[in-house]
């Protein structure tokens, strides 16, 4: 049985095609890199349907068993925490809220999500939502059923990284044990029936999808670096809880220096610290890192592990026999189309699958599996009798609560539509004010100005300006002496500390001396005014 991981990105295409023994391990048995840096855009997509179905041929792979990784780039994660037995029919309540926590409607994305953590303390579930537009799916779908090839997952880098070292941190003699439980419960999840038993096994089991693993609890960063730029996925307590992407200066294919690799470390050690920050991350812990990707080197190891004293270790074993020589110096390249092709022959700690049910290819029957599956339901019968009494309460409370949540919905709609609208109200009224003692202002002063300018002087531009509370005009106009507008002014109670802007010039049109001024709004008056409309009010 073979399995073919697939990465595709704007400068590059990574194939690896594992292959599972009678021991059922794994092996990687060929690989193929395909550069598209020089690539004409209209030639891009034939280049790399050729490349795939050469490579498909080359190793006699099945082409319905074909797993897909996308830039995170195209992907939006969100970190959310729900009641507990919202568990139960948790896609259906995330895709009811689907516009509430992320900018697209329900219509307008395929998502999957995983189950962080539970605490069992406050009765909340922690889960990690992942959307991503419709299009980006169905173009990929569309793309490869040009050659026949039905995709059977799609998901992002960071999380195939994760399946690929997440084999390196558990006991060879667990992971067999582990992977039979992975599977009965992921195909739980596919049947009507056991859909809401799958969670409640986990729990029982301890092998629901976000446990952690006893004494691990620090924070890992998988780096996936290429020359598109960075993808960072994050684990917390054994589990994947955030992904981000952001763009790093292209170093080309030559050959790093010292100077290209400390800008590299220093803008990637910032962006860590940036993202920990945001995740409220302890950052007096000291970092760790996985550094895969084709712009990973032993280099960039190195200074980041000197200068911060950091961590950090190179992708450079996948923990699995290698039958191609020279593909154990590519295996940073390869790591993430690894952790895509695992999904086709083991399970995988966070299985992320973009591709709704309904487009996904058929499986073929695999007897491990079923023989598996059938060790896990005679389990169940065995423990039934301790477990139902569980089950029974757990749906009487859900049926308890959703009553509720129907009884009080109406009720919350008017008093969030009241609260609305009061908010709206007080918005208009404190507009309206604001414009009401501004315009008053403004009369004032235009009127005390008609007032106190002889005739022979007139105004050409008036000008009222507010500024962190001072209040101020600019005045222009002509006079037969410019030097007496400020004295008349100043005697007024509206006006002080009225200065010339500018130097008096002579008009020869007019024969008048044309000024430009500003004034402050004496603040007594300001007071008054305030006083006068509140009184009014």
């Amino acid at each position: 049985m073979n399995s073919i991981g697939l990465t595709v990105s704007d400068n590059r295409v990574v194939m690896v095609a594992l292959n599972k023994g009678l021991r059922g391990d794994p092996s990687l048995v060929n690989y193929r890199l395909v550069s598209l840096e020089e690539v004409k855009p209209e030639d891009r997509e034939e280049i790399v349907l050729s490349n795939i179905e050469g490579f498909i041929d080359q190793t006699k792979s099945d082409r319905d068993n074909l797993f897909l990784g996308i830039p995170g780039s195209k992907v939006i994660l969100k970190k959310l925490s729900l009641p507990s037995p919202t568990e139960e029919n948790l896609k259906e309540v995330l895709g009811f809220e689907m516009d509430r926590y992320t900018p697209f409607a329900l219509e307008d994305v395929y998502f999957d999500f995983n189950i962080i953590k539970r605490d069992e303390v406050r009765d909340l579930i922690h889960v990690l939502l992942m959307a991503i537009k419709k299009d980006v799916v169905d173009y990929y779908l569309k793309l490869f059923q040009r050659i026949n090839i039905k995709v059977r997952s799609i998901e992002i880098v960071s999380t195939a990284v994760y399946n690929a070292t997440s084999k390196e941190r558990q006991p060879a003699q667990n992971r067999a044990a582990q992977n039979w439980v992975t599977k009965g419960s992921t195909w739980l999840k596919t049947r009507s029936w056991g859909g809401k038993l799958a969670p409640s096994l986990d729990r029982f089991l301890n092998t629901g999808e976000g446990e952690t693993t006893t004494g691990d609890h620090a924070t890992r960063f998988l780096i996936t670096l290429d020359a598109d730029g960075c993808e960072l996925g994050v684990v917390q307590d054994n589990a994947f809880t955030h992904s981000r992407s952001f763009t790093l200066s292209p170093r080309g294919d030559v050959a790093a220096t010292e100077e290209t690799v400390t800008e590299l470390a220093d803008t990637m050690l910032a962006e860590l610290e940036t993202t920990r920050l945001s995740l409220g991350d302890d950052t007096s812990i000291p970092l760790q890192l996985i550094i895969a990707g084709s712009g990973a080197d032993k280099s960039l190891v190195d200074y980041m592990q000197e200068k911060k004293n950091t961590d950090v270790r190179l992708l450079d074993t996948l923990n699995m026999p290698i039958d191609s020589d020279d593909a154990r110096e590519k295996i940073p390249s390869l790591s993430a189309a690894v952790g895509l092709a695992l999904k086709g022959l083991n399970g995988v700690p966070l299985d992320v699958n973009f591709i709704p049910r309904e487009l996904r290819p058929k499986k073929k029957k695999n007897w491990s599996l079923i023989f598996g599956v059938s060790l896990i339901v005679l389990l169940l019968l065995i423990l039934s009798s301790y477990t139902i009494s569980f089950f029974v309460k757990e749906r009487f409370y859900l049926a308890e609560l959703t009553g509720r949540v129907n009884a009080l919905k109406g009720t919350v709609t008017k008093i969030e539509q009241i609260q609305e609208d009061i908010a709206e109200i007080e918005t208009t009224i404190n507009s309206v004010e604001k414009i009401k003692v501004d315009a008053t202002s403004k009369l004032d002063i235009l009127k005390e100005l008609t007032e106190i300018i002889p005739e022979e002087m007139w105004l050409t531009r008036f000008s009222y300006s507010e500024k962190k509370g001072e209040r101020q005009i600019d005045l222009s106009g002509f006079a037969n002496a410019a030097s007496e507008i400020i004295p008349i002014l100043e005697e007024s109670e509206f006006f002080e500390d009225v200065k010339f802007k500018s130097s008096i010039v002579k008009d020869k049109s007019t024969d008048k001396e044309k000024f430009n001024l500003k004034a402050t709004v004496s603040r007594e008056e300001v007071r008054r005014q305030e006083s006068g409309d509140r009184s009014q009010n």
